[in-house]
């Protein structure tokens, strides 16, 4: 069932990248919060199904599919925009969903820190506090940031946060090389002139290659300060993580997906 929801889901991006390929500015600008509704259904319901078996293990290869096929299709949107306007609304909603959950782990660790509340527990509470920890978490971005809110003890919330950071990193991460691949592919097969490739084969100037050329270049620029910014944002909340150490960790376990 499983492999069967992640074929549907990755079905249905070729089929609104075939609507917004043909569509006009007024259609392209309402597909736009559709593509994104369909990445946040993607790991709401791969993480339903997924995080009661294999829990918080299963969370680099959904984030790999999730992010990876949306940012692919992503590139493959810019080459046939309508309207500027329509590109600086793909950006934004890039930028605000990395936002909101970088102010969402900010906000929360700032009100852990200001709580200087001393509340005394039982030995049982505390047993509790500490098996909480070893609970199987989301693999959902959305769902850590709820389960972060929610936490009690000072361990657990460490152990959200620190989930949160490495999912985040991983999606910046993965934000970040599919641009530089797209635009390396797609200037081959327009060098090449490759007649069965149907997204170079349509342009009939050079200047809508270079137009592509421009949007790429200024999406990989955003999502490199994106990055930085979130590495940044991280080492201030989280200082004893380490971002270097956290995807080397990540490539180093999950290295072959």
């Amino acid at each position: 069932s499983n492999i069967q929801y992640t074929n549907s889901h990755i079905y249905r991006y070729p089929i609104l990248g075939g609507i917004f390929f043909n569509s006009g500015v007024v259609v392209q600008s309402c597909i736009v919060p559709i593509f994104f509704i369909l990445r946040a259904s993607y790991e709401y319901g791969a993480d339903a199904m997924t995080s009661k078996t294999f829990g918080s293990d299963g969370m680099p290869v959904i984030c790999l599919f999730g992010v990876g096929t949306h940012e692919v299709c992503l590139t493959l949107m810019m080459t046939s925009i309508s309207h500027p306007l329509i590109f600086a609304m793909l950006v934004l909603c890039d930028v605000v969903e990395n936002s909101y959950c970088l102010w969402s782990l900010h906000r929360t660790m700032n009100i852990a820190k200001n709580n200087n509340k001393i509340v005394p527990q039982e030995d049982d509470n505390e047993l509790s506090s500490r098996r909480k920890t070893l609970t199987i978490r989301s693999s959902s971005v959305y769902n850590l940031v709820q389960d972060l809110d929610q936490s009690t003890s000072k361990q657990e919330r460490q152990g959200t946060a620190l989930f949160i950071a490495a999912t985040l990193l991983q999606r910046e991460m993965i934000e970040t090389f599919v641009p530089i691949q797209a635009m390396g592919i797609i200037s081959i097969l327009h060098k090449l002139n490759v007649k069965s490739n149907s997204v170079v084969s349509s342009w009939t100037s050079n200047d809508e290659y270079e137009q592509t050329m421009m949007y790429m270049g200024i999406d990989l620029g955003v999502e490199i300060v994106v990055f930085v910014l979130t590495i940044v944002t991280l080492r201030k909340v989280l200082p004893n993580v380490s971002a270097w150490r956290v995807l080397s960790g990540l490539l180093k376990m999950h290295f072959y997906p």
